[in-house]
């Protein structure tokens, strides 16, 4: 493990009984207006149910940095220090399909270039899997399996809690982290247990704090 017919008089009342209907009708007419107007100027003034703030776990913005050191977990549960650090860096945004995604740079152990955005509340990238999310918790966020050469390799299941945790990093300490625990199952020879989770931990107007993966070949 890694961290939507008429005669003249009817005629003439019939008339009056016209005027005065018709005057009723416009008198109707006209408080309705008043009234849809009335309802409009208070809807202006309500915001939707849907409104979306910003919970601060995701920090996507352009010149954001971490610095990420690796450590081994030992079978007596102690840390080992691994020299390996990584770097993540936004170094820009683009547009993709009319949607503004955030560049993140990974150099280090495994160099790679990703696009992400925040989708009300949901880290997605250019195919639409979800990442991690602030604001769903308790569902499955995403699922999907790898394969290679037609064969699977892995099926990924991953799900976001409002753990509340506290995580103890050489950075310091994080309160009220929330987590996203991934439950995976290999379909290739592994020494370790099989299914196992991996966990991903955020950190209000940090990001990622701390972060677990292992190997096939490790326990």
């Amino acid at each position: 493990m890694f961290r939507c017919v008429w005669n003249k008089i009817t005629e003439t009342k019939y008339k009056f009984f016209i005027m005065r209907k018709l005057s009723f009708m416009v008198l109707i007419l006209a408080l309705l207006t008043a009234i849809a107007c009335k309802k409009d100027e208070i809807n202006d003034d309500t915001p939707p149910d849907n409104t979306y703030i910003p919970k601060g776990y995701m920090q996507m913005k352009v010149g954001s940095y971490w610095i990420y050191q690796h450590f081994k977990i030992n079978p007596n549960g102690s840390d080992s220090a691994y020299s390996t650090t990584d770097s993540v860096f936004i170094s820009g945004t683009k547009t993709i399909n009319n949607n503004t995604y955030y560049k993140f740079e990974i150099e280090g152990w495994i160099p790679s270039l990703n696009y992400y955005r925040d989708s009300l509340g949901n880290k997605v990238d250019t195919n639409g899997r979800i990442y991690m999310s602030e604001v769903s918790f308790n569902d499955t966020i995403l699922t999907y399996t790898d394969s290679m050469g037609g064969n699977p390799i892995f099926h990924l299941a991953r799900i976001m809690y409002d753990s509340n945790s506290t995580i103890d990093v050489p950075a310091g300490v994080f309160d009220n982290c929330i987590v996203a625990k991934s439950y995976v199952k290999l379909y290739i020879p592994t020494s370790g247990s099989n299914p196992y989770a991996d966990y991903d931990y955020y950190a209000k107007n940090i990001g990622l704090v701390q972060s677990s993966y292992r190997y096939s070949s490790s326990g």
